[in-house]
C-alpha cells in the first residue's frame, strides 16, 4: 500500500494465463489509500516477473481508473498482454 497524496491498495491478483502475446482484460479492485481525489490521468498499469521476481515487462498497457475521493474503491477492467516471448 502507498501512503501519501497519491496512494493505492490493490485487492486480490486476478486469475489470468494468456497465452505469448495475447491480450485479455482482467478485472482488478483498486481502492484510493492517498489524501487527495482521483481524477483524469490516474491509471492502473501491470508488471510480468519472472520466476526470480526480475521484470520482464514494466508498465505494460495502462488502464483508466475511475474518480475515487480517499477512501474510495472501485473495480476496473484493465487490458494485460502477456510477454513475447513466454
Amino acid at each position: 500500500m502507498s501512503k501519501g497524496p497519491l496512494g493505492v491498495r490493490f485487492g486480490a491478483m486476478p486469475e489470468t494465463s494468456p497465452r505469448a502475446g495475447e491480450v485479455e482484460v482482467v478485472t482488478v479492485e483498486v481502492e484510493n489509500t492517498g489524501t487527495i481525489r482521483w481524477g483524469e490521468g490516474v491509471h492502473v498499469a501491470y508488471h510480468w516477473l519472472d520466476e526470480r521476481d526480475n521484470p520482464i515487462v514494466w508498465d505494460g498497457y495502462r488502464s483508466a481508473a475511475p474518480p475515487l475521493e480517499p477512501g474510495e474503491r472501485s473495480q476496473v477492467d484493465v487490458r494485460v498482454r502477456a510477454p513475447l516471448p513466454p
